[in-house]
């Protein structure tokens, strides 16, 4: 299991992380992380996680810069949508310089609330999925416990991401929808306003 984790984790994290990376490098950095996952479980079946996680993740690390590189970029004005209405952290310096400087605070704002999330949106991940596994095996009193962590996660993400998450942005438009999907939108919109 580790090396297929390996082999897929970073070409699905790096399009978030990354504005050059393209379809191009997420197929083939986890062709070639999940191949070499496969590889190293029938030749090396004993190798330690850690050596096996990190040989695993620099191929798949390989994979994914050949794969953006030899293939076209994603079309500048996806990216442009895709940033302004994602707001990825990470290396996004030419789609954060085209904001402007009220609305690059805002987005710096939410990467620190973002990041202050990550422990709280794990322990409630990892809570949930506990939570039925504890009741399956009659451990009651860890099943107990991991509510509590549970609740106390989501209050927490409550507060700590939701309470802060922007309004929606009326001026960002879908580059790729046009036509009677755009209308009917727009005509849900304003029924939804006049009601």
């Amino acid at each position: 299991m580790m090396g297929l984790t390996a082999g897929f984790l970073l070409p699905n994290m790096f399009k978030f992380l990354w504005w050059r990376f393209n379809a191009g490098g997420l197929i083939i950095g986890s062709v070639m992380g999940i191949g070499a996952a496969c590889i190293q479980r029938w030749l090396m079946p004993d190798m330690d996680p850690i050596s096996k996680f990190t040989i695993l993740s620099a191929i798949s690390l390989v994979g994914i810069v050949i794969g953006t590189f030899l293939t076209p970029p994603t079309n500048d004005k996806t990216l442009d949508h895709f940033y302004k209405t994602t707001r990825p952290f990470g290396l996004w310096g030419p789609y954060k310089k085209r904001l402007d400087p009220e609305f690059r605070k805002t987005v710096s704002r939410e990467h620190i609330y973002d990041i202050l999330t990550v422990p709280l949106a794990m322990s409630w991940l990892v809570s949930m999925l506990l939570l039925p596994m504890q009741l399956l095996i009659r451990s009651y009193t860890s099943f107990w416990i991991t509510l509590v962590i549970f609740i106390l996660s989501l209050i927490g993400l409550y507060f700590v991401w939701y309470q802060n998450l922007p309004p929606d942005q009326e001026g960002v438009t879908n580059p790729g929808v046009t036509g009677p999907l755009l209308s009917r939108t727009q005509n849900h919109r304003e029924t939804e306003s006049d009601s």
